[in-house]
């Protein structure tokens, strides 16, 4: 298969004090992918830290998945699931659809 058939989205949910540069703050993300893995969370947190420092850490950033079974496979670091996504194409593991993923739920954290 080739091209969107449908999209899918991330919805980030940033809940906090009125001060914006209080650092009291966490951050709730749902996904539309099949599972939410470690590799992908720690990710999401160096990028965020890359911008905003310390202020979002593995304590205040909660990602999650809608568990749906038309989204990217081979984003996972673990080897079960590498096997699990592999298809005709032997493809397994990808790092262009982990960098996609990744880079969807931190746009999705992001100012508008």
């Amino acid at each position: 298969m080739q091209g969107i058939n449908d999209r899918l989205y991330s919805h980030a949910f940033i809940v906090g004090e009125a001060d914006s540069n209080a650092g009291n703050r966490v951050v709730y993300v749902s996904a539309d992918m099949g599972a939410m893995f470690t590799a992908v969370k720690l990710e999401v947190i160096k990028r965020l830290q890359a911008g905003f420092g310390d202020l979002y850490n593995d304590d205040n950033v909660m990602l999650a998945a809608t568990h749906t079974h038309v989204g990217n496979a081979g984003y996972s670091h673990q080897q079960l699931y590498q096997i699990a996504s592999t298809d005709d194409t032997l493809a397994g593991y990808s790092q262009q659809n982990f960098n996609a993923i990744v880079g969807g739920i931190v746009t999705s954290m992001l100012p508008k």
